[in-house]
């Protein structure tokens, strides 16, 4: 048993027993002897996992799926059988001097161990030894002369960069294990976070960042170009220079628009610092965010344009698909590409409202996919991260409820899919935000017993909502009005016939 201290902080929370009263972080838990459970004691991180009432701790499983619903990243390793097999490559861990703390082992079939010297041979108890960032002599010196250091995820990769001639580290034991006082090595320095491309990669990359932000000279993460980490993107042929931005954005958008855009879909959370002053020069310097057409017809004064994320919200057969089709084909036209993704209207029904409303074949930048049941929420990211070109994309979901009702995976216990509906509007928020417009979304919702759309969530968060409803005695008419919007004043925008043969939305005049 290992009691957390400064050295071997909490593999969960990131904190130990020495942290100073009134700060609501100290951990006075351990790591259990077999090394495979972290006995946590904030309930914060505890999720689903019952207090041991004995230790007055949670214990997370650091090997494959944990309670709590986060996976710590540890790797299963048969001792016995790591032990007896070959050895293929050896890493030594020295303190500041050269002397050997500790060497990771590396077996095959693949497996890690860590092991100490222990007089004419050596023991796997690391208990009580310091953990240090891998070649720490060399480390020192060069955040000392504020060089260049990477940091990569395991040996083999810093390795991999010190063959050509690059200053570059690591910590021993996998993503989950980097620790936060290995940041004050790297103090100084400009140091350069190599991700693995993987969800484990990312969290680990947040913990360097997180722990070396204030204390080196910058701070930036790259990731492949190629395969998943640094030795794949070297073996395929691309140059360190060629590491792929991952943080700072800008980074990125200036080597490569289209590849920040994607980034952009596939992550919506960021390395670094979420929370943001907002510098009223530098925004208002920008170009206003880009609009497509709503494809209303009949006239000025009517509603012109949508933007950002804009929610179409109404009952069933209230022309919601007729608009967004209108509006898709328009937008197609107007120089945008656009990706429909319907989840509710037959194939047959829906090509044939497309056709006729385009008299013919649909726009080259068009595309309509039909979403089925067992689709998941990745799946439908990288549908939208492999569409993206130096084009503004326009998504347009048909429909939500739908869509995130087909989805595969979902908590049974969120009968309404409320849950994966705000995730998914919180993303598409984020996307919108951060490509400033380039990426947007056109949503439509079925609106609850009150008339409102589906979990009010949306009607908050969007940009622009706007309401369709049929008239009472007329069924073809259909009543349009803004519910909530940045640059539209609220109210209605008009009725509008229906006019099948050409799937068109035409405004009555009066």
């Amino acid at each position: 048993m290992t009691r957390h201290d400064a050295k071997h902080p909490c593999k969960v929370c990131g904190e130990h027993q020495s942290i100073p009263q009134g700060l609501s972080k100290r951990c006075w838990g351990f790591l259990s002897e077999d090394g495979q459970w972290e006995h946590c004691s904030r309930e914060e991180f505890a999720g689903a996992i019952p207090l041991h009432a004995a230790s007055q701790t949670y214990a997370h499983k650091l090997i494959g799926d944990c309670a709590c619903g986060v996976s710590h990243g540890g790797e299963i390793i048969d001792l016995s059988r790591a032990r007896g097999s070959e050895i293929v490559a050896t890493y030594d861990y020295t303190d500041a001097d050269g002397n050997l703390l500790y060497q990771v082992v590396r077996k095959h079939p693949k497996a890690f161990l860590q092991r100490r010297p222990q007089g004419s041979g050596w023991s796997y108890d690391l208990s009580g030894v310091d953990r240090v960032l891998y070649r720490l002599p060399a480390v020192r010196k060069a955040a000392t002369a504020e060089d260049l250091i990477y940091v990569t995820e395991g040996e083999k990769d810093a390795d991999a960069l010190w063959s050509l001639g690059y200053v570059a580290t690591t910590n021993a034991g996998g993503s989950s294990n980097w620790l936060p006082h290995y940041g004050q090595d790297l103090a100084g320095a400009d140091v350069v976070v190599v991700c693995d491309r993987d969800e484990p990669g990312i969290a680990w990359a947040r913990k360097v960042y997180a722990s070396t932000k204030d204390l080196a000279k910058s701070v930036r993460v790259v990731e492949a170009r190629a395969g998943k980490d640094t030795s794949d993107h070297l073996a395929a042929g691309y140059t360190v220079d060629q590491f792929l931005p991952v943080w700072p954005r800008k980074d990125l958008l200036k080597s490569d628009p289209v590849e920040w855009k994607r980034v952009v879909v596939l992550r919506s959370q960021v390395i670094g610092d979420p929370c943001r002053q907002i510098d009223r020069g530098e925004v208002m310097a920008r170009a206003k965010e880009p609009t497509w057409p709503t494809g209303l017809e009949g006239g000025s004064g009517i509603l012109p344009n949508f933007r950002g994320v804009t929610i179409l919200t109404g009952a069933p057969s209230s022309g919601k698909s007729y608009l967004a089709i209108a509006s898709s084909v328009q937008a197609a036209l107007f120089g945008w590409d656009v990706l429909y993704l319907a989840s509710e209207m037959g194939d047959r029904p829906l090509m044939e409202r497309f056709t006729v409303y385009c008299d013919g074949d649909l726009p080259s930048t068009l595309s309509v996919i039909s979403v089925t049941f067992g689709a998941s929420i990745e799946a439908l990211v990288n549908l939208v991260a492999g569409k993206v070109t130096e084009r503004p994309l326009l998504v347009v979901m048909d429909s939500i409820s739908s869509f995130i009702d087909q989805a595969a995976g979902q908590n049974p216990q969120d009968v309404h899919g409320i849950g994966p509906l705000k995730q998914w509007t919180m993303w598409a928020i984020n996307v919108r935000r951060t490509t400033e417009g380039q990426i947007a979304f056109l949503v439509l919702s079925e609106t609850n017993r009150e008339g409102h759309t589906k979990g009010r969530f949306g009607d908050h968060k969007a940009d622009l909502v706007v309401s369709m409803a049929s008239d009472d005695k007329q069924k073809q008419i259909k009543h349009v009005c803004i519910v909530k919007g940045w640059e539209y004043q609220g109210g209605a925008v008009g009725d509008f016939s229906v006019n099948a043969r050409t799937a068109r939305l035409v405004r009555i005049p009066g």
